[in-house]
């Protein structure tokens, strides 16, 4: 392959990742998205409060999320202030 002209290509360029978001990586799962991410509750509820937030993205098999996904990460009690 070595010599071989590569085409030219627009490449994309994402747009910065937030606080409140997260671009899926080979091999994460919501589970290890949600440990990633402290929030102050357990969790097995941060990731069930992941998947509710990005079902039109993710779907129905919370098991299923695909590399260059976004996901928003919806804030939570803990990320609140009181006045």
């Amino acid at each position: 392959m070595a010599g071989l002209v590569l085409p030219d290509r627009a490449v994309a360029r994402p747009r910065p990742v937030t606080d409140d978001e997260h671009v899926v990586l080979p091999g994460d799962s919501l589970w290890s998205i949600a440990a990633s991410r402290p929030s102050g509750e357990p969790v097995e509820a941060r990731w069930r409060a992941i998947w509710a937030a990005n079902h039109a993205v993710i779907g129905d098999d919370p098991d299923l999320i695909l590399p260059g996904q976004r996901l928003l990460l919806p804030s939570t009690d803990h990320d609140r202030t009181t006045p």
